[in-house]
């Protein structure tokens, strides 16, 4: 059996916006152990902004491991200790399967509902009923 990876493993694309006062992180291609620290420092810089309430955009993540999970979760528990928060949008059944591997799916919180994308998803802006607050 071969293992294929995606076409972009080594390759992390990541694009920062605001709307209604929230820092919109999107990130496209593989968050893994080589393009991890690419995202740390982006929160670390965001961080050191004040920046509080963040929305992590996964729909552009073609692959995700646990290097990747634990940028994630402790960005989570940075943004909830100043007082703000994390919800991630659009994931994948991957990135679920993911938290539930981990034993993570504690941190998603039971009140939004978490749903992978589906056929319909859509690129452009966030879609409230797609997103998974972590808890």
């Amino acid at each position: 059996m071969t293992m294929r990876l995606p076409a972009s493993a080594d390759a992390l694309a990541i694009e920062t916006s605001e709307i209604d006062g929230r820092t919109v992180v999107a990130l496209q291609g593989a968050l893994d152990a080589g393009t991890a620290p690419q995202l740390d420092e982006q929160f670390a810089e965001m961080s050191r902004r004040g920046v509080t309430q963040v929305d992590l955009d996964v729909a552009g993540l073609e692959f995700m491991d646990s290097n990747g999970l634990a940028v994630v979760v402790a960005e989570h528990k940075r943004a909830k200790a100043d007082g703000g928060g994390l919800v991630i949008h659009h994931p994948s059944r991957r990135v679920i399967r993911l938290f539930q591997t981990y034993g993570l799916m504690s941190y998603w919180s039971s009140g939004l509902g978490c749903r992978p994308r589906g056929r319909a998803h859509r690129t452009a802006g966030l879609i409230p009923a797609r997103n998974c607050s972590l808890g």
